[in-house]
């Protein structure tokens, strides 16, 4: 939420952190636009991948906060955002 990559925090704290909240947006002083999974600037692929590389015991909260595009629905969005999220950790 400040516009800084998560991945310093996490690392140093991972022992405490016993879950968090996971969406993609866009950078910005004010707080950014939220964006669908792989389109802002959220280091997603980068997070997802230092958790299960450290086999870290954290719960990842998957959070649907932008706009569900016209022609689909919030569970076609949650779909695709497990799907990006599947697709990311196959690496």
């Amino acid at each position: 939420g400040n516009s800084l990559s998560p991945v310093p925090f996490i690392k140093a704290n991972a022992s405490r952190i016993t879950h968090f909240h996971v969406k993609d947006r866009k950078f910005g002083t004010n707080g950014g636009a939220n964006l669908p999974f792989g389109e802002g600037e959220t280091p997603l692929v980068e997070v997802l991948r230092l958790v299960r590389d450290n086999k870290w015991n954290i719960q990842m909260t998957l959070e649907l906060e932008y706009p569900t595009p016209a022609g689909s629905d919030r569970l076609t969005e949650v779909r695709k955002c497990v799907e990006w999220c599947r697709k990311a950790l196959v690496a």
